[in-house]
Formats: C-alpha cells, structure tokens, sequence
C-alpha cells in the first residue's frame, strides 16, 4: 500500500512539473505577444508571473524590464535590468538599456572614481560569471594534464620540453581561472544594492522619522546597503553620501 501510494506521488509530481512546463511556454508565448502588440503591462504582468513559479535567466529579467521601460515604469525596468546584469554582467543590450532607463529618471549621482587597478582587476573578473570561470579552469585543468603527459611520457626532448612549458603556462590559467570564479561570487555576495521605488524618499541621519532629512533620492536610484535595522537601511550613493531609509521605498536587485 505504501509502496502504492509512493507511485502514485511520484506520478503526480512528474505531471505536476511537466503542466508547469506547459504552462510556462504559454505564459512565454502570451508575453511576446503582448509586447509585440504593445501591451506592455501585460507583458510585464506576465513575465512576472513566469518569475514568481520560480524560473530565473537573464533573459527573463531582460524581457521584463524592457517591457516596464515601455509601459515608462523606469523604476522597475532599471530594477530587471540590473537583476539581469548580475547574472550576465557583459552583455551590451543590458547595460545599453540600462543607461537609456537611467537617463529617463530624475537623479544624476555622481560616481566616486575607483582606483584604476581595482577597476581593471574588476573587468576582467567581469568577464564571466563564476560557473563560466569554474567551467574554463576545468578546461584549462584537462589541457594542462595533456601537456603534462606529452612531457612525462614522449621520448623526444623538444616535445618534453614543449609540453613542460606549456603544462607550466596552463597551471597558471588554471589557478587564475578558480581565482576569479571565487572572487566573482564573492563581489556578488557582497552586492547587497537596491534600486528606489517610491517616486520621492528622504533619506534621515539616523533611522528615526524624527532626525533630521540628510537628502532627498528619487524612482530608479540605486543605492547599496550597508546595515540593517528593523525597517531601516543604511544606504550609501553612488558619491559616497550616507543616509537612513525605511525598508519599504526600495527593492533589492
């Protein structure tokens, strides 16, 4: 009997997943549709949707934030661009739509210069997300024990010479493949930013409505958050101005 009903849950979780699927597709195909027929809040309503079952890319958040772009939701369109730039940090259509989104809402926050080798070093870190870096250094690894093995193995000197060099140069990738991998996932874990929701929030000197205003931030800002306190965030711009503000004006990217 146990064994019974075991099967049975078993085959309802199979057709469970396999309608979710089904239903997923649809939702994709109806959100298309909707933009393509310019009914963008349906679109976006759609997208959302597909989210909330779960399902997480890239290219989700992009769809969805080009359709609030549309619908001149600036706010959330920057919020889903940057979800999608997290999760694909190079790709020029979203940081191409980013900067259009953030050209259409009010504030103009100036950027605090970063050092120029920290920058650097950043970029190339950049390049791939950390499963990309993981997947290189694991190709590098296989290409560095063929080498190797052309080097202990072959009679020849100059092809034990070349194959030690080149086992010699691929330790290297290898080491600075899983270097990156570790620090890309380390920059996300430590990117605890949110962008602004409200239209207007006034950021306070302390995380009390009675201290006093320290500036005024509006729709599509984004801000980093450096503490937590009950319905407070401690957020610092861009510029590097620090302030209070209640949990409830911003979403986190």
């Amino acid at each position: 009997m146990k064994l019974l009903i075991s099967s049975l849950l078993i085959v309802f979780s199979m057709i469970s997943v396999k309608a979710t699927e089904v239903n997923v597709n649809e939702f994709l195909e109806l959100a298309k549709e909707a933009y393509i027929n310019e009914e963008y809040a349906y679109s976006a309503e759609l997208y959302e949707e597909i989210i909330s079952l779960g399902y997480e890319s890239p290219y989700l958040y992009y769809n969805l934030a080009n359709a609030y772009f549309k619908d001149n939701k600036f706010g959330r369109a920057i919020l889903n661009y940057e979800r999608a730039k997290k999760l694909l940090p190079n790709n020029e259509e979203v940081l191409h739509n980013l900067r259009i989104a953030n050209s259409r809402i009010v504030d103009r926050v100036d950027t605090v210069p970063e050092i120029f080798y920290y920058k650097w070093w950043k970029s190339i870190i950049n390049m791939q997300n950390s499963d990309s870096w993981a997947k290189t250094a694991i190709a590098f690894l296989f290409l560095f024990f063929m080498a190797f093995a052309f080097y202990v193995f072959s009679k020849k000197l100059i092809i034990k010479k070349i194959g030690f060099y080149t086992a010699l140069i691929l330790a290297f990738f290898v080491i600075f493949s899983f270097i990156f991998a570790n620090r890309y996932h380390k920059f996300q874990l430590s990117e605890n930013s949110g962008i602004i929701m409200t239209v207007r929030t006034t950021a306070k000197s302390s995380p009390s409505l009675t201290s006093p205003d320290v500036f005024v931030i509006h729709e599509g800002t984004k801000v980093k958050i450096i503490n937590d306190l009950g319905i407070w965030y401690e957020i610092r711009l861009a510029n590097g101005n620090v302030g209070w503000i209640e949990k409830n004006t911003l979403e986190l990217i």
